[in-house]
């Protein structure tokens, strides 16, 4: 048996076709990777040949190749038979990423909710991390199309970067294509236009124009883009799939024109081959349409989709219909308002914030916008659906627990570590990956430990818009960088230990709770200790201040506290004594002196010097 499986996986794609084609008997592996290296060339008749073939002699990865085929032709049903039969055999972590990629990517084109199709793309992210490199890009790549899919392109970006850095010549390109779909939604049109402008295969040459057209449209050249995706529809498409996706951005800018060809455009596309989201898109098109000429359907219409919308979790596009049917019922307004505020609430911050705003609307839903804007400033629908409210609160809490609190409550972060790392960045500063992996995940497998921080990251960026961890790819640098000020309560205690005078009323008020006691990576024990040997030196120095002022209790409290730090210091332990006579008299102090020196033999074995005095010396 020849090794294909490697040949492709290292990005040798024309010369495992050629070893293919030399071999005389083939077996099932020379088949499946031999077949998958000609799905990669774009000679999909010869790749679908041999994949069944192998699928036939029980190879599993050909199954799973043979889906992407299958997707292509909106064959759902074969492809769910595919996986199905794969499931049961799955063996190594390339298998089961590919077959949970293609997975997530069935459960996309059949409408499933998000949380089905993101758990399964994640299994296959997780899955990957021990695969080759081929692999995890292709994982990574779809994961960033998916987040931008669902209107979060911020969170594409980590996984988008990391497949750009490891892409193989092959992949390229389709890495390109989906970075410049993040880009151009999250405001970087620049960079999204470098990215489709250096794409060189003929294969997605055609998504690279229709990246252009949505770039002339937002840019206010629907002329220009209606004329770029009218030359697309007129070519032969051999795949129905491309040409769905071509007709439904066609049709989104005739609807916005009022060309006459919208009909006919919408007939074309009523005939294709249509997943179920394709259905309620084409459906929503034409309500707007007819409730725009004032045509009895439309509304009908358009109810019926935003029904199916919200049954089905599509938060953005109901909240969109519900706008729609505020433009064009106007005797419903106020309640398809409150309506599309409730769906607004329940969407994520970072969809929220960036996809509801007046200029994202356009002009087909104004009227929905000119009600909103005559709603007072405080009305709840206008601050959520005009994305007017003010910018956040946001504090990271490490002292006893590690939590994101944004406006006074807690995010629900996936990732557990998340705290500790936005901790070592605000310290340390930008971070190249290797050395900050090293310090915070020594134990685990780098691949591992690699997967989960992109992971993370994606995670803070769809959570916790205002908070990003950002890579500059000229450094090779991640930084930390946030759209809104970003307490931490580190700062807060640093800051009252800071000068000559330290400020010992303003630490009575301070938790001196253990930096992140959970947390047990070298570099947070070392930070730890580092912060616990600070807030002593500094405390003690503000207790003797206390008591040179005649304020007794205060400098108690405040050695009380110090104690829990660091409960075995003989200096400490002195203090306390110190302040408990200076507070309450030489016999409470007695007391006090007696049990510290108890705790000194019991952990330490001896009576340190600063305890073997009595109360007059």
């Amino acid at each position: 048996m020849s090794d294909l499986r490697a040949l492709v996986l290292s990005g040798h794609i024309a010369e495992a076709a050629e070893v293919l084609a030399s071999l005389t008997e083939p077996q099932t592996a020379d088949l499946t990777w031999g077949g998958y290296a000609l799905l990669i060339l774009g000679q999909r008749p010869q790749a679908e040949l041999l994949l069944r073939r192998a699928s036939a002699q029980g190879g599993v990865q050909a199954r799973i190749f043979l889906t992407v085929l299958e997707l292509e032709q909106g064959a759902l049903d074969r492809a769910q038979a595919l996986l199905d039969a794969a499931e049961p055999e799955l063996s190594g972590p390339e298998e089961e990423a590919m077959y949970w990629r293609e997975r997530a990517r069935l459960l996309t084109v059949r409408g499933e909710s998000r949380e089905a199709v993101m758990n399964a793309a994640l299994r296959a992210w997780d899955a990957c991390a021990l695969a080759a490199p081929a692999i995890q890009v292709a994982v990574a790549q779809y994961l960033g199309f998916l987040w931008t899919y669902y209107d979060e392109p911020a969170a594409a970006l980590p996984y988008l970067e990391f497949a750009q850095e490891q892409a193989l010549p092959h992949q390229l390109d389709a890495v390109r294509l989906t970075t410049a779909e993040a880009l151009l939604d999250v405001g970087r049109p620049e960079e999204a236009r470098q990215q489709w402008q250096a794409i060189e295969s003929p294969l997605y040459a055609w998504n690279a124009q229709l990246l252009e057209a949505n770039d002339l449209s937002v840019r206010g050249d629907v002329a220009g883009a209606l004329a770029l995706l009218e030359d697309l529809s007129a070519a032969t498409w051999p795949h129905p799939r491309s040409e769905v996706v071509i007709l439904r951005q066609l049709l989104s800018v005739q609807l916005l024109l009022g060309s006459p060809q919208f009909g006919a455009t919408l007939a074309r596309a009523r005939h294709l081959t249509l997943t179920p989201y394709d259905e309620q898109f084409l459906d929503s098109l034409e309500g707007l349409a007819l409730a725009r000429a004032g045509a009895p359907g439309g509304l009908p219409l358009l109810r019926r989709v935003a029904e199916q919308q919200e049954a089905a979790g599509a938060g953005q596009g109901a909240v969109l219909t519900r706008l729609a049917l505020a433009a064009y019922e106007p005797q419903a307004t106020d309640a398809h308002l409150g309506r599309a505020a409730e769906l607004a609430a329940a969407l994520p911050l970072s969809l929220r914030r960036r996809q509801l705003r007046a200029e994202q609307y356009g002009p087909l839903l104004s009227g929905a916008v000119t009600a909103l804007q005559a709603r007072p400033p405080g009305d709840e629908a206008r601050q959520l659906l005009l994305s007017e409210t003010p910018g956040p609160a946001l504090r990271l809490s490490t002292l006893g627990r590690g939590e994101l609190v944004r406006n006074g409550e807690a995010v629900r972060l996936r990732m557990t570590r998340t705290p500790e790392i936005l901790a070592y960045l605000l310290l340390n500063g930008p971070a190249r990956l290797p050395e900050l992996l090293l310090d915070l995940f020594p134990e685990v497998p780098a691949a591992r430990a690699q997967n989960y921080f992109h992971q993370l990251r994606s995670d803070l960026a769809a959570r916790v818009p205002e908070v990003q961890i950002t890579y500059h790819k000229g450094t090779r640098l991640y930084r930390l960088e946030t759209a809104a000020p970003l307490v931490w309560d580190v700062a807060e205690v640093r800051a009252h230990l800071q000068g000559e005078d330290v400020d010992a009323g303003g630490l009575l008020g301070l938790s001196f709770d253990p930096f992140l006691p959970q947390a047990d990576s070298e570099w947070a024990a070392s930070f730890r200790q580092q912060l616990s040997d600070e807030v002593v030196q500094a405390g003690m120095t503000g207790a003797h201040d206390l008591l040179r002022r005649g304020e007794a209790e205060s400098a108690l409290r405040l050695s009380e506290k110090l104690l829990a730090l660091d409960p075995l210091s003989p200096a400490l332990l002195a203090l306390s004594v110190q302040a408990e006579a200076a507070a309450h008299g030489p016999d409470h102090a007695r007391q006090r002196l007696h049990r510290a020196r108890q705790v000194a033999l019991q952990e330490l074995g001896e009576v340190p010097a600063e305890l073997t005095g009595d109360l007059s010396d």
